[in-house]
């Protein structure tokens, strides 16, 4: 038994060295790393900017999944409507709202404070609803005559691009008696 083990050590032994010897050596001049830190590489700025489009593509698209998924299905909730359910029974409207919901309303105003975009909507009591776009909006554009999300953009971004009366249509992640938060923004432009 120990003459089979030193043997299997052996042969393990050798698999790894031989393995090693194969491996190849890669020049540290030749790393991508080094190629752009010494200005060798210019696609390598191309190549960065596409795979970070790529993963926030995939960040909007899997927030969109999963609020969807738990979305309610029922027709949208108009913003200016909504704070009346606050006002009827809060412990029904808490409930209701702390899951997605699918809203339309008219942009009111923007405001910045600090790092944070808001969106105030009009309500029917003319104090607006405060809306906190996601951190990533959608953009859209026409490819082949289909409406396709093209890239994204920073909410703040977003945000910069309306004017008061614009429609939207949002899915929002929950609401509160005056604030909708973690909402994906769609244009009535984005709709068609």
């Amino acid at each position: 038994m120990k003459k089979s083990l030193t043997n299997l050590c052996a042969i393990c032994l050798g698999l790894l060295f031989s393995s090693l010897s194969q491996a190849e050596y890669q020049n540290p001049t030749e790393t991508d790393f080094y190629k752009y830190a010494t200005g060798q590489d210019s696609d390598f700025e191309t190549r960065e900017a596409e795979r970070q489009k790529q993963q926030s593509l995939a960040t909007f698209a899997r927030a969109f999944q999963i609020l969807s998924e738990k979305a309610d299905k029922t027709k949208p909730i108009a913003v200016s409507d909504y704070s009346e359910e606050w006002k009827l029974n809060e412990a029904r409207a808490k409930i209701k709202f702390d899951k997605p919901h699918y809203f339309i309303g008219e942009l009111e105003r923007v405001k910045v404070a600090g790092r944070e975009v808001r969106m105030i909507f009009k309500s029917s009591d003319g104090k607006g609803v405060t809306v906190y776009p996601y951190f990533i909006q959608a953009v859209f554009a026409e490819v082949n005559g289909t409406k396709q999300m093209v890239s994204t953009i920073r909410d703040v971004d977003y945000a910069a691009k309306f004017d008061a009366g614009e429609n939207f249509m949002m899915l929002c992640d929950r609401a509160y008696p005056k604030n909708i938060e973690g909402c994906l923004m769609f244009t009535e432009e984005d709709m068609r």
